[in-house]
């Protein structure tokens, strides 16, 4: 099952996740991609969705009715019925990207959404795949840039907030925001540097399914710069939300990755 990728519209997937049975989750797709459709509209979308996956083999029809091909099955019941999701995300809003990992038991299935229209799902081998695909996601480097390797430091949560704020004033100004919070000078400077001209800010979330509502109370923020990246794990501290600042490594996303694939879903 390791090298099956199914390619599917938005159609295609919510008539999957329907047949699946997970209807209220498929018409939550539609609507959140292109908002509230007549009772006409809709039943023609998904019977040119149902005809569709039929033509690709992944539906067919049988005495007690249309079922799923049965890898195809096992991947959309991994994406309705997960234990945790793992979600990449670059960038907010309408031009956010994103890439999730949906486990269930032994299974982890890869979703590519692409613009909310083209959606990719295949099997994915475990934590070094999600590793390579994600550091692939967030352009991690194999190595950091000298002076930031092993660094890693912690400030409370409120200093990120203020330094995000202060970022739109002068470097200088942030550099010494953030060495007066505690960053040593030299780390100070490249991550003002970063915080100013970020290639992109993104996310690390562990989402888990909690009396049907979506609760992500772990992960990690991203910083890319134009040459380093940077990881920002929050940890409690004395009822205080404090955040590691990590240099932003093949090796440490692993380290981080692993920390949340390990956590017991409560």
């Amino acid at each position: 099952m390791d090298n099956i990728v199914y390619q599917l519209g938005l159609e295609e997937l919510a008539m999957s996740v329907s047949l699946a049975g997970s209807p209220q989750a498929a018409k939550g797709m539609l609507v959140a991609n292109l908002g509230e459709l007549d009772t006409n509209e809709e039943h023609g979308r998904l019977m040119a969705a149902n005809h569709s996956l039929m033509a690709k083999g992944l539906l067919v029809i049988e005495d007690d009715g249309p079922r799923l091909q049965p890898d195809f099955e096992k991947a959309i019941s991994v994406l309705t019925q997960y234990d945790y999701t793992l979600r990449f995300s670059i960038g907010s809003g309408a031009s956010e990207e994103i890439l999730a990992f949906y486990a269930k038991d032994n299974h982890i299935v890869k979703h590519e959404n692409r613009q909310g229209v083209v959606h990719i799902l295949s099997f994915a081998s475990g934590i070094e795949q999600i590793v390579e695909d994600g550091a692939a996601f967030f352009h991690i480097n194999e190595q950091a840039v000298t002076g930031q390797n092993g660094l890693e430091l912690e400030v409370r949560y409120s200093v990120l907030e203020e330094a995000r704020q202060v970022a739109a004033t002068t470097p200088r100004r942030l550099t010494n925001f953030l060495e007066v919070s505690g960053v040593p000078r030299k780390i100070a400077t490249m991550l003002a540097e970063d915080l100013i001209r970020p290639e992109y800010r993104g996310s690390v979330m562990r989402v888990e399914l909690v009396e049907n509502r979506m609760v992500s109370d772990y992960g990690f923020l991203v910083l890319k710069g134009q040459q380093r990246a940077w990881f920002f794990p929050i940890v409690a501290r004395k009822n205080e939300p404090y955040a590691r600042i990590v240099a932003g490594t093949k090796q440490s996303f692993k380290r981080e990755i692993q920390v949340l694939m390990e956590l017991t879903n409560e």
